[in-house]
């Protein structure tokens, strides 16, 4: 089996995305960005502490 890659535009002229699919309210980025922010290695503790305080984030009323 063949598997070929969709650009983005393709995808989202695709027809299974039709109803969800608005020109109008979709801007294009001109120039490409990083993610460079996501690489940075966690510990697991690290991890914790992040995903609690967005969970905070969502649910103040926790805070202490």
């Amino acid at each position: 089996m063949f598997h070929t890659s969709l650009i983005l535009e393709d995808a989202l002229a695709h027809p299974y995305l039709t109803s969800l699919h608005d020109i109008s309210d979709e801007p294009v980025c001109m120039t490409p960005f990083s993610f460079d922010f996501e690489q940075h290695a966690l510990t697991e503790e690290q991890m914790k502490e992040l995903i609690y305080r967005e969970a905070l984030a969502f649910n103040p009323e926790y805070q202490q």
